[in-house]
């Protein structure tokens, strides 16, 4: 506040007073002076004298009153701007003590224990918060807030894992019951998100119908057979979405994995830049290929597609401007191999039978710790060892990718993944020159290609459908004969409605994943206008129309069954 603007809200009462003073010694001196009789005169400087000094005194008050205003106004803003200065400094003196607190925490527990403490992120962000409520004064709701943070991080083992079951009761995704609710059980089934810990019990029981023991020979492939020029066309679609994995397995009768992974590898120069023998590379593919299981859908077909859509992410969508060579031998790779030795039964499927699977692998990932198991057995065979000729580090990192992107195909694991994915992309905390974050990026790229069928043109959407249905088909009737409830959806005679599975896969699994992966990837180049996501919504709209279709048709035959009953009555 300036000296000025003081100097006026102090010195106008004393200039009122000097000219009511003057005024009043005017009036007396214009009495002196004149006669008594000239009472006009008198009455007249009077009353002037009267009312200008009231006027005066009046505007004088007015004036003083809006200066006074203005200047507390102004104190006032002054000294909430030097409260919070104070808050402020407050608050980072308290911010630093708490630095101080944990790291002389951490000093202790090293002196303690005589060794080194790591302590994790959540953990450090626990003691953080708890150091904050105990040295700066919150306000209540602040309190409350920061105390349900620290519950959230106590309770979570996956902090980036929603919460399935109680989003599927929040949000009627699927809408009606029934069916629905079957639908909500896969689902949960599927991801095998045990959020309250309890398990379904299923009688224990020996895995009967295919053998889980098949593919495991291995044998020397007879030599592609399809015409030159026809396999060159198809070859030259590679780097098309709608690339027709059928259509390079019936050229090459049924070596379509072996073409589309020689190809990649020549393509990227990866024979070159590893000095990968030629030979080895196809003795490793040609013996993953025959190890793939003849299932409906869990096959060398299923595999080729997601090498293929794989490649598509890394060339086209432009994922491999920023990856560095051994990254993307890695992640085709472990394309290849991703289902390896798949028997065409779910993860819960043989924890729930004692599978010899799930006892080696502790039910955790269980398929998928065997596809990379058997898979690098294959590798360690000197005949078919494609990494011999890496540097040590080079085979490190790559086995540690590998493993990596197969673990990250178990649905199990699905919403864990697209929650880290998600959380950096809003973080904006995508930092490519970081080897975890490319890595990270790969995860979602093999996921997006391991369901990639669903984004595919309609026809090959559609062909895909049939055989995974067939496949949980036969799922459920090996459930049925070793006396096992079927599996939610699996019963082929009670579930008709395949639409509407159709419709809860897409929109709960897949369309929310699809949606965050282009988004990142169009954001990064935006003249890149990938067709994934317009095809992914133009077969979503097709299941929506045959589930309504679906609905229509039983209304009516329940309206039907209604009229006929009456009738009979």
């Amino acid at each position: 506040i300036s000296y000025h603007t003081l100097g006026k809200i102090f010195l106008f009462p004393y200039i009122a007073s000097a000219t009511i003073a003057v005024n009043a010694c005017y009036i007396i001196a214009a009495l002196l002076m004149r006669p008594s009789e000239d009472r006009h005169f008198t009455v007249y400087h009077i009353l002037t004298v009267v009312f200008t000094s009231t006027f005066l005194c009046y505007a004088t008050h007015k004036f003083e009153a809006r200066i006074r205003r203005s200047f507390l106004s102004r104190l006032k803003a002054e000294h909430d701007k030097m409260v919070l200065e104070h808050e402020k400094h407050q608050l980072m003196e308290g911010t630093n003590e708490i630095r101080e607190d944990i790291y002389k925490g951490i000093i202790q527990k090293i002196d303690q224990s005589g060794g080194f403490v790591i302590s994790s992120p959540a953990e450090t962000m626990m003691h953080m918060l708890k150091k904050l409520q105990e040295k700066v004064r919150l306000p209540p709701r602040a309190f409350q807030g920061v105390n349900k943070i620290i519950s959230i991080l106590g309770r979570s083992n996956d902090i980036f894992k929603p919460h399935v079951k109680r989003d599927l009761q929040r949000r009627s995704m699927i809408g009606g019951n029934g069916n629905g609710n079957d639908i909500k059980a896969w689902i949960l089934d599927l991801v095998n998100n045990d959020e309250d810990g309890s398990v379904n019990p299923r009688p224990s029981s020996a895995t009967g119908g295919r053998s889980l023991e098949q593919g495991n020979a291995s044998l020397t492939p007879n030599p592609i057979s399809s015409e030159q020029k026809a396999r060159d066309r198809l070859l030259e679609k590679l780097d098309h979405w709608n690339f027709d994995v059928f259509e390079a397995e019936a050229l090459t009768k049924g070596h379509g994995l072996l073409l589309l992974t020689i190809t990649i590898f020549q393509r990227y120069n990866f024979i070159q830049k590893f000095n990968i023998d030629p030979i080895k590379l196809r003795n490793f593919v040609s013996q993953i290929e025959a190890g793939y299981i003849n299932n409906p859908y869990h096959n060398s077909v299923h595999a080729s597609d997601v090498v293929r859509t794989t490649h598509y992410f890394l060339k086209v969508a432009g994922i491999k401007d920023y990856m560095k060579d051994h990254e993307m031998l890695a992640a085709i790779v472990a394309a290849v191999i991703h289902d390896f030795e798949h028997p065409g039964v779910s993860n819960n499927f043989l924890v729930a039978t004692k599978h010899e699977y799930a006892i080696l692998y502790n039910d955790t990932s269980v398929l998928e710790n065997h596809h990379l198991a058997a898979a690098f057995r294959i590798l360690q065979k000197s005949e078919c060892d494609i990494f011999e000729n890496l540097k040590p580090e080079q085979k490190r990192s790559v086995r540690k990718n590998i493993i990596n992107l197969v673990l990250a195909t178990d649905l199990a694991n699905h919403f864990g993944e697209i929650g880290r994915f998600s959380t950096s992309v809003a973080s904006e905390n995508v930092d490519k020159k970081d080897g975890d974050t490319r890595l990270m990026i790969l995860r979602i790229a093999i996921k997006c290609a391991d369901l990639g069928h669903v984004a595919k043109s309609f026809d090959q959407h559609r062909r895909w459908t049939g055989r995974i249905t067939e496949e949980m088909y036969l799922q459920g009737d090996t459930e049925k004969k070793i006396g096992m409830k079927p599996s939610p959806i699996m019963d082929r005679d009670a579930n008709k409605n395949i639409a509407k599975s159709q419709l809860g896969f897409i929109k709960f699994l897949v369309e929310p994943m699809y949606k965050e992966f282009i988004c990142f990837l169009e954001k990064d180049d935006r003249l890149l206008k990938l067709p994934c996501l317009k095809q992914l919504k133009s077969n979503l709209a097709y299941w929506e129309g045959e589930a309504k279709n679906m609905k229509s048709k039983k209304d009516k035959e329940i309206k039907i069954h209604s009229m006929k009953e009456g009738k009979h009555q």
